[in-house]
């Protein structure tokens, strides 16, 4: 997980970050049967007002949330690591889709 972290770290737009958006939230979701599916830690970030107001303004072309998505394979290595507008529509129906959350705390604003 720290190697994915790393990876994410280094090519996190901080810039465009600190400038349009503000930190919303991190999860873990895990499955609810350990070892049957995979393991995914997001990290969002919102426009902030400035932002929303910059892209009707088109002063910037972001128009949602930056998302940050690890996934971790049921064994443990990183599969995937992805920036993203938004999470995929089935981390919106955890339950539904046999998954839950829990807190994991991470924002690449405070490193």
């Amino acid at each position: 997980m720290q190697t994915a972290l790393d990876v994410a770290r280094d090519y996190f737009p901080r810039d465009i970050v600190n400038e349009w958006y503000e930190y919303s939230r991190s999860r873990k979701i895990i499955p609810k049967e350990p070892g049957e599916k995979d393991t995914y830690y997001t990290v969002s970030y919102s426009l902030t007002d400035k932002g929303k107001k910059g892209y009707y303004a088109k002063e910037h072309p972001y128009s949602g949330s930056m998302d940050i998505i690890i996934q971790e394979s049921k064994d443990g290595g990183i599969l995937c690591l992805w920036y993203n507008f938004g999470t995929p529509k089935w981390m919106g129906f955890l339950d539904k889709n046999g998954y839950t959350a829990e807190e994991w705390s991470y924002d690449f604003l405070n490193e």
